[in-house]
């Protein structure tokens, strides 16, 4: 959930960053595009397996 939320948030910053008028705003005080968060390693993507035993 909360990854979901980070990339939502920067993808509405990296909008901001790119659309008109806000662009100019945003060069002059130093914003720029972010990049997503995204988990490269497939063991730690994997579901946890939970046994209730």
């Amino acid at each position: 959930m909360s990854r979901r939320y980070y990339n939502g948030a920067t993808r509405n910053l990296n909008v901001k960053v790119e659309s008109f008028p806000s662009n100019l705003i945003a060069r002059r005080f130093g914003f720029s595009q972010e990049e997503f968060f995204e988990i490269e390693n497939a063991e730690d993507r994997a579901v946890p397996k939970v046994s209730f035993n």
